[in-house]
């Protein structure tokens, strides 16, 4: 059985990147990146204001703070403050040692390799905490994701949507051995 301890937070520094707690104060970049474009394989998202977006990432750090979820804001090493996308380790099933991730980047920063340097770093915490495998829902027009899932080692995982099929809602399942 795993024991969860996210306190400190862990943030964790790439060559190009920061990944660090969010904070209310990214709300406005949250909608933004959340918004448009940005929206186009997330159609599950209900924030839609300011208000709550800030109230989303409150309810993240509640969850961070009962060791539930880790959720990372992206940001460029040189500009630590500017969100530039989020990703989740989520969903954690300690008896299985299983988590899932999740994530969302600005699409002016897609196709830089930026996602996949964040994702080594979380599949390398994953690995850390104890977990032995990962699993990515993505929908399956969503060729960018499934092309990044696909680079990482991640293969389809049938099975866990036979597991997970209450909660697909559409989604794909992707999974890989930590």
């Amino acid at each position: 059985m795993l024991s969860l301890n996210f306190h400190p937070f862990p943030v964790l520094r790439t060559e190009r990147l920061v990944l660090r707690q969010l904070v209310t104060a990214d709300a406005a970049a949250m909608q933004t990146l959340r918004s448009g474009e940005g929206l186009k394989y997330l159609p599950h998202l209900t924030e839609k204001s300011l208000a709550e977006h800030a109230a989303w990432i409150d309810m993240v750090n509640g969850q961070i703070a009962r060791n539930e979820t880790l959720q990372w804001a992206i940001t460029l090493k040189n500009q630590p403050e500017e969100l530039k996308g989020t990703l989740c380790l989520w969903n954690i099933d300690a008896a299985a040692k299983r988590g899932e991730i999740g994530y969302h980047l600005a699409i002016d920063l897609h196709r830089q390799g930026i996602m996949h340097e964040a994702l080594i770093a979380v599949m390398d915490l994953s690995k850390q905490i104890g977990l032995n495998s990962l699993e990515a829902f993505t929908m399956p027009y969503n060729d960018p994701s499934l092309l990044l899932l696909k680079k990482l080692g991640f293969v389809h995982d049938p099975a866990a949507e036979i597991r997970e099929a209450k909660v697909l809602n559409g989604n794909v399942v992707y999974s890989r051995a930590i």
